[in-house]
């Protein structure tokens, strides 16, 4: 492994375990060994699923698994980066389906080198319907788009922040910019 790698992923898991200790919506596991590549992040974020039934309900929760591959500082491929788990039936414009008919997310503007927490601060907007795309060229789910449209007083589901207020945990060494390292 590359040391400019390995140090971003050292960073990462620093940064992983330090938000999971001030955040009340997200738990973030180490699913390899060090250095961590891949994680498992458990959100407690408020979104909305699709019924069988055909009904949008209210969900509590979503997972996502994100790998950090050996190339990641050079070049990304964001539906490998991070794989939606669940749930497979969230209802969004940018979550839908894709090979196989398993859910997947799109993130949009993530980058090489995009840092784990805002991948995972991404994830929640979108979940959340902080962040939405109503527009069916662009949507991997053209069906949320109208919903979105005649609901738009209804959105954010959630709109809770990550993070605890500020005055109550001691931020100062959690930083939330691009990992300068390499």
């Amino acid at each position: 492994m590359e040391l400019p790698l390995a140090r971003f992923l050292e960073r990462q898991e620093s940064l992983a375990l330090d938000f999971s200790a001030v955040s009340d919506l997200v738990e973030i596991e180490p699913i390899t060994r060090a250095p961590v590549q891949r994680y498992l992040v458990r959100l407690g974020t408020r979104g909305l699923i699709k019924t069988a039934a055909g009904t949008i309900e209210h969900h509590q929760g979503c997972t996502f698994a994100v790998w950090f591959p050996e190339d990641y500082l050079r070049r990304i491929s964001p539906f490998e980066t991070v794989q939606w788990i669940a749930p497979q039936n969230a209802f969004h414009p940018n979550i839908g389906p894709g090979p196989g008919g398993a859910a997947y997310i799109c993130l949009g503007g993530v980058f090489p080198g995009s840092p784990l927490l805002t991948i995972i601060e991404q994830v929640h907007e979108i979940f959340s319907w902080m962040n939405r795309l109503p527009h069916e060229k662009e949507a991997m789910n053209r069906e949320a788009c109208p919903w979105a449209r005649a609901h738009g007083a209804d959105l954010p589901i959630d709109s809770r922040p990550l993070l605890r207020s500020a005055t109550a945990v001691d931020l100062s060494d959690l930083v939330l910019e691009e990992d300068t390292s390499s």
